[in-house]
């Protein structure tokens, strides 16, 4: 009877050490909540994924890599971050299409919020608002207990997105040294987006605003002349919206080591060129600079970059 007894004693404390190690480890890293926005039943379940405090889905896609947003910060989402009253924001200036030529904007941030749809992706941003976002995003999260004290929002990597994207055997070891050296377009080899892909600046976009001289794809690419909602179109393999299309976003990285500006990544809503489509490319910017194609989305990572 003693024997059978200290089994049964030994098999529990076995269970309880079991349950304990699994708590352990699976609190280094974000926890699946309840809930979930529709896009979880379209990309790969098979991906960890986790939805924050904002609604976003974060996927961890290759171990060297983040647990990135598949959705752009959305303009509703970035007045969270202006409406936080320990924060304080002057007047802006961004460039913006009016009558048929780029103008740049000064408008103040409440005017800011009061244009455009709430889902639409939050545009005129630079690069440092974007940074400070993350920083309010992170703080934010800490003290609700939904992150870890290690962990730390960012922006993607120059090698996040290319990855995301689906560019995966670039050489070079910057932005700058990678631009452009791979012709691939994510949709195939054609370099004209099907109809539906995304937004790109097909015959929708000849809007009164439009410059005469700027080109157009020769079909209606898809509903929007302007900007689009976030995620209005599928996403990719990955689980991630709006890669190529509507708006380009920022990265963390600089496009090289001796400059100063900041990479872009990306095809916004108003490019027809099949060179602009070529998901290679890179841009950069000051990262004080802000238009209405740029926006961003964040990174969920250890805090140790």
């Amino acid at each position: 009877m003693n024997f059978f007894l200290s089994r049964l004693i030994t098999s529990a404390i076995i269970a309880l050490l079991c349950r304990f190690l699994s708590l352990t480890l699976s609190a280094e890293i974000p926890q699946p909540q309840i809930s979930a926005p529709h896009s979880i039943s379209i990309f790969n379940s098979a991906l960890p994924h986790w939805n924050n405090s904002l609604g976003l889905t974060l996927v961890k896609t290759d171990p060297p890599f983040g647990w990135g947003s598949t959705r752009m910060i959305t303009r509703q989402q970035f007045a969270l971050f202006l409406d936080d009253p320990h924060l304080s924001f002057p007047k802006i200036d961004y460039w913006h299409l009016q009558n048929r030529s780029w103008k740049k904007k000064r408008i103040s941030r409440a005017e800011w919020k009061s244009e455009g749809s709430p889902e639409e992706p939050a545009i005129g941003v630079s690069w440092l608002e974007a940074v400070e976002f993350c920083h309010w995003l992170t703080e934010k999260e800490s003290q609700l207990g939904l992150i870890q004290k290690n962990q730390a929002y960012r922006l993607p990597t120059d090698l996040e997105w290319s990855h995301w994207v689906g560019l995966d055997l670039e050489r070079g070891s910057t932005p700058a040294e990678r631009n452009r050296k791979i012709d691939y377009y994510p949709w195939g080899k054609n370099g004209t987006p099907p109809e539906g892909y995304g937004n790109f600046a097909g015959l929708e976009a000849k809007t009164d605003q439009w410059p005469k001289a700027w080109k157009t794809l020769p079909i209606k690419s898809d509903p929007f002349p302007k900007l689009a909602p976030v995620a209005s179109f599928p996403a990719n393999r990955l689980g991630f919206y709006d890669l190529p299309g509507n708006v380009m976003e920022w990265c963390q990285d600089l496009f090289q080591s001796d400059s100063t500006l900041r990479v872009i990544r990306g095809i916004p809503w108003y490019n027809a060129s099949p060179e602009y489509f070529i998901v290679s490319r890179r841009l950069r910017g000051a990262p004080t600079y802000r238009e209405e194609g740029l926006g961003f989305r964040v990174v969920l990572d250890k805090n140790d970059l």
